[in-house]
């Protein structure tokens, strides 16, 4: 069964068997912490394990761009449907006042947010393009080199 979080939701991906007995379902000693890191790290291997391997030549470093991309195009998608949320029209009342200013607000952080993450992600995917072309052209000026030179 799931553990649950202090509003009874539960922790996705967390189980009470991942919990060190002693601990309930908080880490608090040295052990629970151990216990709970060799955890992380026995889900990190899994997933590890899951993912695809990727070469670092053109082809891989093109399938990393990709993956890249597309992870830009649902953040930006995402940042389309939090307009909704930064966009709710005040009525006459308090309530619907107060609700509507706080919303406006949390969608506006949350569009602020988003832009934050799709500039640095566009950084990184630069950053990725130009690592490649600068290797491929170290990578065919080291072949032309060794042909002139033998």
């Amino acid at each position: 069964m799931p553990a649950q979080d202090d509003t009874g939701g539960d922790l996705v991906g967390f189980h009470e068997d991942m919990v060190a007995p002693s601990s309930g379902n908080t880490a608090t000693s040295m052990g629970d912490m151990l216990y709970v890191n060799q955890l992380r790290a026995n889900a990190d291997a899994t997933v590890a394990g899951q993912l695809e391997d990727i070469a670092f030549d053109e082809d891989g470093v093109n399938t990393i761009i990709g993956k890249l991309e597309d992870v830009r195009q649902k953040l930006d998608m995402h940042r389309g449907e939090a307009q909704a949320l930064a966009g709710i029209h005040q009525r006459e009342d308090s309530a619907s006042r107060l609700y509507a200013t706080i919303a406006n607000q949390g969608g506006e952080a949350y569009i602020q947010a988003l832009e934050e993450e799709i500039a640095e992600l566009d950084q990184l995917i630069d950053d990725v393009k130009r690592i490649r072309d600068e290797r491929l052209w170290l990578e065919a000026d080291q072949v032309e080199q060794i042909e002139k030179h033998g």
